[in-house]
Protein backbone atom coordinates (compact mmCIF):
# COMPACT_ATOMS: atom_id res chain seq x y z
CA UNK A 1 0.00 0.00 0.00
CA UNK A 2 1.03 3.81 -0.73
CA UNK A 3 0.81 6.42 1.71
CA UNK A 4 0.53 10.15 0.56
CA UNK A 5 0.19 13.15 2.85
CA UNK A 6 -3.52 15.60 2.11
CA UNK A 7 -0.80 17.77 0.43
CA UNK A 8 0.64 15.45 -1.98
CA UNK A 9 -2.74 13.85 -2.81
CA UNK A 10 -4.27 17.79 -4.11
CA UNK A 11 -1.11 18.26 -5.77
CA UNK A 12 -0.98 14.85 -7.70
CA UNK A 13 -4.43 13.56 -7.44
CA UNK A 14 -3.32 11.92 -11.18
CA UNK A 15 -0.66 9.77 -9.53
CA UNK A 16 -2.86 9.12 -6.66
CA UNK A 17 -5.27 7.63 -8.74
CA UNK A 18 -2.86 5.62 -10.75
CA UNK A 19 -1.60 4.26 -7.91
CA UNK A 20 -4.73 3.01 -6.55
CA UNK A 21 -4.95 0.78 -9.20
CA UNK A 22 -3.03 -1.68 -8.31
CA UNK A 23 -3.25 -1.18 -4.65
CA UNK A 24 -5.50 0.68 -2.17
CA UNK A 25 -3.57 4.51 -1.40
CA UNK A 26 -3.70 5.82 2.21
CA UNK A 27 -3.97 9.98 2.52
CA UNK A 28 -2.51 11.61 5.47
CA UNK A 29 -3.73 14.41 7.25
CA UNK A 30 -1.01 15.80 9.95
CA UNK A 31 0.66 12.41 9.93
CA UNK A 32 -2.22 10.52 10.52
CA UNK A 33 -4.02 8.27 8.32
CA UNK A 34 -7.45 9.83 7.14
CA UNK A 35 -7.99 8.71 3.92
CA UNK A 36 -8.13 5.72 1.93
CA UNK A 37 -8.34 5.81 -2.02
CA UNK A 38 -9.58 2.16 -4.01
CA UNK A 39 -10.82 1.00 -7.14
CA UNK A 40 -14.98 1.28 -6.72
CA UNK A 41 -15.42 -2.47 -7.63
CA UNK A 42 -12.57 -3.27 -4.32
CA UNK A 43 -15.04 -1.18 -1.79
CA UNK A 44 -17.91 -3.21 -3.26
CA UNK A 45 -16.32 -6.35 -2.60
CA UNK A 46 -15.25 -5.25 1.07
CA UNK A 47 -18.83 -3.96 1.93
CA UNK A 48 -20.47 -7.15 0.98
CA UNK A 49 -22.45 -4.69 -1.39
CA UNK A 50 -21.08 -6.49 -4.47
CA UNK A 51 -24.15 -9.14 -4.34
CA UNK A 52 -26.48 -6.88 -3.56
CA UNK A 53 -25.79 -4.42 -6.57
CA UNK A 54 -25.28 -8.05 -8.71
CA UNK A 55 -28.49 -8.97 -7.70
CA UNK A 56 -30.52 -5.41 -8.38
CA UNK A 57 -29.42 -5.57 -12.06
Amino acid sequence: MQTMTSREFNQQSGKAKQAAQAAPVIITNRGKPEFVLMIYAEYLKLTGQAQETAKAV
